[in-house]
């Protein structure tokens, strides 16, 4: 048993508002005990924080809704000393939705969860602290929320119910055992920036606040510390707001915008497109590292995984088969999952979608062998408690084979795989809502409905933004180059930054004079972006895996393999870079290959945040700072691999550009702008699968009325039966030779 300070429980401690209440009662010099219902990764990396800083932690899984679970668990406390302070952070809110259209499931869990656990521990909590009960006595802080004073209307009824009552629990309870030595509160918080809210919700909460912002998961604990301290010895039955005045209220938005509601469906069906995709991005950098339960957490509760002839259901076996068929990415080995060329698809009501993609895997380790695989993944993704899941995920390997000998057909002859989509369906990714979508006509705020689209404009704008900087890196144009840094932005370097676009510009020109040589390739391709705008919408970050290709000819080639973590900035309305930071993985001979060549000196990591000592066969990898996207949270990384810190950067030279007021025909320019940005990349992607078949029909289709094509060497055919006929004159119209294995990727 420790002795000093009690112990003190924290409920739901493993993330958001918990974890910053956990770490803060150790640093206090309490021993906590913290709780979680999954992840106990996450719980166990809140527990190495606060033993890292000299306190002591522990973590214990339970389910607060279930007795035995919770009497297990003061069991446990009571294990390590006497109880003197529990904090109720446990809360879950299930899909957002009118009551109407709740399942009976989300409102009985959350019931059962936020209510229900929270009377059970408070109820154990005064069984072991009671004085007349042998207690020492303590306190209770039961974390509530402002939505149980304005009702959470069109969201989230359910929880606010939940939360209000809680406070009636702590009303109650704090006069029935005030006299016992036990003091029983309640801190309410507002719009607080966790894992909890949808993308753009957080910026609606700030905006009803006068300090404009939302609240951090620390300022919150600052209050729950204070109700647990001696200083609050006098303070039973009260409820502290922690919501920078948020009001129930919002601003005036203006006129009401007829038509709002439905704008607003349609908005919901882009992101949806955008979040497909953001699962199979997570999914190549999760893999590279070998996390294989970040992976498995992808999936729907019933998802599947099918390769070849095998087909695993479930995360749990989903995670184990993956264990052991591919294993850890330890010191020693490179797993490069290269995931490219979307062409993603919603269905009609919005809750289902499919997606194709490419995948080409580079596996090496290192003196023993290297190897190369690829193929079709065609997909389908579900949305699953207002969150989207991958449903099934369908691997069709068509190549592999040793680096050294070149990759081989896995079927000969090579079979075509179906397309979910056509020339028509690829072009609309998002659907359109059917005319008789049960929309409320004021479903949301025209104020909102922007912020959200601004959200999807911002998201293209940082992709579009690192795009044009690998294409002027492989240029060695460092004027454009040094041009897409912000004011005071910098280009994060091992032996030191350079800050600001004069000083980039000359450390640049340093490494190597601008221009490439003749014979020269200097390709850079960049794969997965991940993109995270923050709230508020003036700073974002963005992690991808860049593969360089590069050469002079007739003297040497190499490739390379990175990631880029960078920051971004908003200044004047124009997103610049905020820090350009590359982390190498690998560089080999292109004779002599992966498992051959491991080369740490290359000139490409002249410009790298870290140096090549880091590369393979050290697994080293930059910390993930984007929120996993079906659970939350950031991941922990194996105990066989090095984990590189990504540093800070002070955003200070934001300049917010004005908001005009939004009006109908501006949202719906808007939205159509941005998502015709996913609508023509399934169009390019889509005419590079459909030539791998020689399925000029297809081909013709994706053509407008007078679109043209450039045939290579020939000329230039213009209007889609042209572009027809000199496909068919020049490769014929028997389709794919049964041999023949074409690949047209757009990455």
């Amino acid at each position: 048993m420790l002795v000093g300070k009690g112990v003190f429980l924290v409920v739901g401690g493993s993330r958001g508002i918990g974890e910053a209440v956990a770490v803060r009662a150790a640093a206090a010099g309490h021993p906590v005990v913290l709780t979680y219902a999954d992840r106990p990764d996450r719980a166990e990396g809140v527990v190495a924080r606060i033993v890292a800083a000299g306190g002591h932690a522990v973590a214990v899984g339970a389910d607060v809704a279930v007795e035995g679970d919770v009497d297990a668990l003061f069991d446990a406390v009571a294990d390590i000393g006497p109880l003197t302070a529990m904090a109720f952070c446990a809360g879950i809110t299930g899909p957002a939705s009118p009551l109407a259209d709740a399942a009976v499931d989300t409102l009985s869990r959350v019931i059962a969860v936020n209510l229900l656990g929270a009377i059970l521990c408070a109820r154990r909590a005064v069984q072991v602290m009671a004085t007349r009960r042998g207690g020492q006595g303590g306190s209770i802080v039961l974390l509530s929320s402002r939505a149980s004073d304005y009702g959470s209307a069109g969201e989230f009824v359910w929880y606010a119910a939940s939360k209000g009552g809680l406070n009636s629990l702590a009303i109650g309870l704090a006069r029935e055992v005030a006299a016992d030595g036990v003091r029983v509160n309640v801190v309410s918080p507002g719009p607080i920036d966790t894992e909890m809210h949808r993308p753009g919700r957080l910026d609606e909460g700030a905006r009803r606040a006068p300090m404009q912002r939302a609240g951090t998961p620390d300022e919150v604990a600052a209050s729950v510390m204070f109700l647990s301290s001696e200083d609050a010895a006098f303070v039973t039955g009260a409820t502290i707001n922690v919501s920078g005045d948020f009001r129930v209220a919002a601003p005036d938005t203006g006129p009401a915008i007829p038509g709002i509601g439905r704008l607003a469906a349609q908005v919901e069906r882009v992101e949806s497109v955008r979040a497909i995709k953001r699962l199979q991005h997570a999914w190549g950098h999760y893999a590279q590292i070998g996390l294989w339960d970040d992976i498995a957490a992808l999936f729907a509760a019933d998802g599947v995984l099918v390769r070849g002839e095998t087909r695993i259901a479930g995360p749990s076996a989903i995670r184990d088969h993956l264990r052991q068929t591919v294993g850890e990415v330890g010191q020693g080995r490179l797993r490069v999952d290269l995931i490219m060329s979307p062409v993603v698809t919603l269905a009609s009501d919005g809750r289902s979608g499919k997606g194709r993609w490419h995948e080409l895997t580079l596996d090496a380790v290192a003196g023993e062998r290297a190897d190369w695989a690829g193929g079709i993944q065609e997909n389908d993704y579900v949305l699953e408690e207002g969150v989207w899941k991958i449903a099934s995920l369908h691997a069709f390997l068509q190549f592999a084979g040793p680096y050294l000998d070149g990759w081989r057909n896995v079927v000969d002859p090579p079979q075509a795989v179906e397309y979910h989509f056509s020339p028509a369906s690829a072009g609309r990714p998002a659907t359109d809502l059917p005319d008789d979508w049960p929309v409320p006509e004021m479903a949301a705020a025209a104020h909102d409905v922007s912020v959200r689209i601004g959200r999807l404009e911002d998201e293209a704008a940082i992709i579009r933004l690192q795009n044009c900087w690998g294409y002027y890196v492989d240029r060695r144009q460092w004027d454009d180059v040094a041009d897409l840094f912000a004011e005071d932005g910098r280009l994060v370097l091992a032996g030191g930054d350079a800050v600001g676009p004069d000083a980039i510009r000359q450390r640049l020109e340093a490494v190597h004079p601008a221009g490439l040589r003749p014979g020269e390739l200097n390709d850079h391709l960049l794969f997965a972006p991940v993109v995270t705008v923050d709230h508020g919408g003036q700073t974002a970050s963005a992690r991808g895996i860049v593969l360089g290709m590069l050469g002079l000819n007739h003297v040497e080639a190499h490739w390379t393999v990175a990631t880029c973590e960078n920051s971004y900035v908003k200044q004047d309305g124009v997103w610049r870079l905020a820090a350009a930071r590359l982390y190498p993985r690998a560089a080999a001979d292109y004779v002599l290959g992966w498992a051959g060549s491991q080369v740490t000196d290359h000139p490409t990591w002249a410009l790298a945040a870290a140096s090549g000592d880091v590369c393979h066969p050290v697994a080293a990898f930059p910390e993930i700072r984007f929120e996993h996207p079906v659970r939350g949270g950031r991941p922990s990384f194996p105990p066989a691999t090095t984990v590189l810190a990504v540093s800070s950067v002070d955003a200070r030279s934001v300049r917010e550009a004005a908001d005009p007021t939004p009006t109908a025909d501006g949202l719906e320019r808007r939205l159509g702008a941005t998502a015709a940005v996913d609508a023509v990349e399934n169009i390019a992607t889509a005419y590079g699968y459909y030539i791998d078949e020689f399925r000029w029909a297809e081909v013709r289709d994706l053509f407008s009325t007078h679109g043209w094509k450039e045939l290579s060497y020939i000329g230039t055919y213009v209007g889609r039966d042209r572009v027809y006929q000199s496909l068919i004159h020049r490769y014929g119209d028997k389709g794919r030779v049964s041999s023949f294995l074409a690949i047209h990727q757009k990455i």
